[in-house]
């Protein structure tokens, strides 16, 4: 579609008699919210994660898992035992990928308490394929002397579907949790405010206490005008715009010389300059959408945010016996040169920085802000890559 098509689109939009009977309701819901965010799975996940991570700025510590526990106990008694631990060194991950590259919602593990929770978010989409059962199978095996409680969070009170292992858990419930946790003396203003907005978000998005009308005039005005909606929240998307332009830097090879290996949504994989012969020998790992490269630069985008690591991958089990010496050369520098072990997911993560992009009306100031600070923090990442290819390259 060309530029001017999608200025007339926008126009449209804009001139539209629904668009501006919704402006006359902006007071009580925002468009974009309704079409961008309360149906979204990942942006409940991110904020329950917030809640739950007892490390995080809310200082809630373990109340909010307190507080699920505590409304299990009243339907089973044997999670009374579970609501008396102490989860203050609970860590909680996003999307946490198991053998077959699916991503489970959101894990948390007590190592103290040998307890770990697995929370399966599902607003409006049903299961996949043995989805949770692959989950649980894969929890049962890694965990199996962790008390292991599975849970799975739907909208809905009843489900017709019955999922063996795992607890239903519902919105009503968070929604009741989010009550009790607003009761605390102790909670920060500011904190109490981002818990009563998102509590709002569930009553009124996602328990169904919403304008139909409102809903239904919002439906109309995308499904007339797509195009158009489409690309103001694409473009006006911080992560999105982001990382185009930081890939673009680094694709045009603005700075240093090397290649941009994989672009997604909020992710770039970056391949620092090094001779054709070495790429091929680093060609031992076990990520597929990496080129089987073993040592890489992650580019992590969210929001104005930008965290960049110096990863090295697990071992691709289908190397040749040529391939495996080479993996093993790099495990020793990793291990024995670097003192760096292997995580949970794969990966050893050798370098460590980030940066946080301003905001500036000037689209050609922005860039080169981008592009300064990407010049200095991929420094230390790329220096350490040298060193590591100087030391893999004089190993016999």
């Amino acid at each position: 579609m060309s530029e001017d098509s999608i200025k007339e689109k926008i126009r449209d939009l804009l001139l539209s008699n629904d668009f501006k009977r919704l402006t006359y309701k902006k007071d009580e819901a925002n468009i974009f919210k309704i079409i961008n965010m309360a149906d979204k799975e990942i942006v409940h996940s991110d904020m329950l994660a917030w809640l739950f991570n007892p490390y995080e700025n809310h200082n809630l510590n373990d109340k909010v898992l307190k507080e699920i526990l505590m409304q299990l106990s009243k339907k089973d008694a044997e999670y009374i035992n579970l609501l008396l631990l102490d989860y203050s060194d609970l860590e909680v991950y996003r999307e946490y990928t198991v053998d077959n590259g699916r991503r489970i919602d959101i894990v948390m593990e007590s190592k103290n308490n040998k307890v770990i929770f697995i929370i399966e978010n599902k607003i409006w989409s049903g299961e996949g394929d043995n989805q949770l059962e692959d989950y649980k199978n894969y929890i049962d095996e890694k965990y199996s002397d962790y008390n292991r409680i599975f849970l799975f969070l739907t909208p809905e009170k009843e489900r017709k579907e019955k999922y063996k292992g795992y607890i239903h858990i519902t919105y009503s419930m968070i929604y009741s949790v989010l009550n009790c946790v607003l009761q605390e003396n102790q909670i920060k203003f500011e904190i109490s405010v981002i818990i009563r907005q998102y509590k709002e978000i569930i009553g009124r998005y996602i328990m169904g206490s919403i304008d139909k009308e409102m809903v239904d005039l919002c439906r109309k005005l995308y499904v007339e005008h797509k195009e158009a909606l489409d690309k103001i929240m694409q473009y006006g998307n911080t992560t999105y715009y982001l990382t185009e332009v930081i890939n673009e830097i680094l694709d045009n090879e603005q700075i240093y010389n090397g290649k941009v290996i994989l672009k997604n949504y909020g992710h770039i994989v970056y391949l620092p300059h090094c001779k054709s012969e070495t790429r091929e020998k680093l060609q031992c790992g076990f990520q597929k959408d990496r080129e089987y490269l073993a040592l890489t630069i992650s580019i992590e985008i969210k929001d104005e945010n930008v965290t960049i690591y110096l990863q090295g991958s697990g071992r691709n089990e289908n190397n040749t016996a040529e391939q495996n010496n080479n993996y093993d050369k790099l495990k020793n520098i990793f291990e024995k040169d670097l003192n760096k072990k292997i995580n949970k997911w794969g990966w050893y993560i050798l370098t460590d920085t980030n940066f946080k992009s301003e905001v500036y009306t000037n689209n050609e100031e922005y860039i080169k802000k981008v592009k300064d600070s990407l010049y200095d923090k991929l420094a230390e990442p790329i220096a350490e890559f040298n060193k590591i290819i100087s030391l893999f390259e004089n190993m016999k």
